[in-house]
């Protein structure tokens, strides 16, 4: 949802289901294998980071983004992305406006 612009509704889905620190979580084997299935293995350092910025803490917030920019995430589509979430500051990036159709 964030990477397709839908910032705010990405915030909700998170706020409604992350109520502690999701990096433990991302750790658990069977996390990891469900996301190195679905492709996305390298991921987890961004998905750490997004629950972080939503719960404020701006700080592990950024290292997950360095971590995650550090890795092939730095060198895949998403890394311009992971950019802008990084130098906010660990807090959620602005969106660009959108044009109306």
């Amino acid at each position: 949802l964030d990477r397709a612009g839908q910032r705010e509704e990405a915030k909700a889905v998170i706020a409604e289901r992350v109520r502690s620190d999701v990096r433990p979580l991302l750790a658990d084997p069977r996390v990891t294998a469900a996301l190195a299935d679905a492709g996305a293995a390298f991921d987890a350092p961004a998905l750490a980071a997004m629950a972080l910025e939503t719960s404020g803490d701006a700080g592990a917030a950024r290292e997950s983004w360095r971590k995650f920019l550090d890795g092939p995430g730095g060198k895949g589509p998403w890394a311009e992305h992971a950019r802008a979430h990084e130098a906010s500051g660990g807090k959620p990036a602005a969106q660009p406006a959108r044009r109306p159709r």
